[in-house]
């Protein structure tokens, strides 16, 4: 049996997407383990870690960690969450069982008691398949540098057909002062789609607070005078409205890496110094702005021309991409499922 243990089922919707292109193209079933004690979503096959954390390891003799970032690389998660994880995730809790690191990544956070602890879980893995470069660096030479597995999403072509001004503008709650930083952005970000004659639309697109996110979206949205989504959208629901979308400003990498997936135009706002590497990554697919601390607009221009950075080729790139995850699942799943 294997599981994989990530922060699944919790309102994170690019996690959620990477279990399931995960689940989609590994030989087995794979139940999920959740960090969140808010995760237990039997139906999606996804418990929380939370009640009896070392008893939910015990059937399984494959572990994955990941896909996503690697706990406890979520600097925001609360205190008595951390302790559950590390208690859960001990070396003892995987001795004797086949542990796999698959797509994993790193938060950029200063806090080097977490980088120990992300050490000490990955030394329990016979692979390891980083999706950047900071990862890599902290797994150390048994790492291998691969693709984002968000990218081995196979699209629906139904999903694809006319599209209108829709622009979905995607907040995501962080603490002060890059709070205020993000509220300052998309509600000058708002009034410019609107004087350009474009439909935006306020989205929480979270990481895991939804509520917070949510309040974050309506207070944007009454500041510039434009509407919002009421709730936390799941990525199957997400997808389908970027593919409609004019495009898509965004502080997530998933939900860029969506747009992306259905050809869609999108600003990465880079509020905490997490995307470097993926307009690299995109071949310039996305336009990369702002950063750590910064409140300067993105501009009409660059808005204006956002539909001239989707490359006439973008569908060829993404089957590329898909075909390089596929590679990388179906080679480690050879040597070690």
């Amino acid at each position: 049996m294997t599981c994989a243990i990530g922060n699944f089922g919790a309102h994170n919707i690019g996690d959620d997407l990477l279990l399931h292109v995960l689940r989609q193209n590994w030989p087995e079933p794979i139940d999920a383990l959740s960090y969140s004690r808010r995760a237990s979503v039997p139906d999606a096959g996804v418990w929380s870690m939370h009640d009896g954390a070392r008893l939910r390891l015990a059937p399984y003799d494959t572990v994955i960690l990941g896909p996503g970032g690697v706990f406890p690389g979520y600097a925001a998660i609360p205190d008595a969450w951390v302790e559950s994880g590390r208690d859960a995730l001990c070396s003892e809790a995987l001795r004797g069982k086949r542990v796999l690191a698959l797509g994993v990544g790193w938060f950029p956070i200063a806090d080097t008691r977490a980088i120990f602890d992300t050490r000490r879980l990955l030394d329990c893995a016979e692979a390891i398949l980083a999706r950047d470069a900071p990862m890599a660096a902290v797994a150390g030479p048994g790492a291998v540098l691969g693709p984002d597995l968000a990218y081995g999403l196979a699209v629906d072509d139904r999903l694809f057909g006319a599209r209108d001004n829709s622009v979905l503008i995607c907040p995501n709650e962080t603490p002060r002062p890059m709070r205020d930083t993000v509220f300052e952005v998309c509600t000058q970000a708002a009034r410019d789609y609107v004087a350009l004659g474009l439909n935006p639309l306020l989205v929480p697109c979270s990481a895991s607070f939804a509520e917070v996110d949510i309040i974050l979206c309506k207070e944007v949205a009454d500041a510039a005078g434009v509407p919002w989504y009421p709730t936390v959208l799941t990525w199957q629901e997400f997808l389908p409205m970027a593919a409609r979308a004019h495009s898509v400003l965004t502080f997530r990498k998933h939900a860029a890496v969506m747009a992306q997936l259905v050809g869609t135009p999108s600003v990465v706002w880079d509020s905490r110094g997490a995307f470097a590497g993926l307009q690299a990554e995109a071949k310039g697919y996305s336009v990369v702005a702002g950063g750590l601390g910064q409140a300067a607009p993105i501009g009409r221009d660059v808005i204006a021309g956002l539909v001239d950075t989707v490359p006439g080729d973008w569908r060829a790139r993404m089957a590329t991409a898909r075909a390089r995850v596929l590679e990388s699942l179906e080679a480690v799943s050879h040597a070690y499922a």
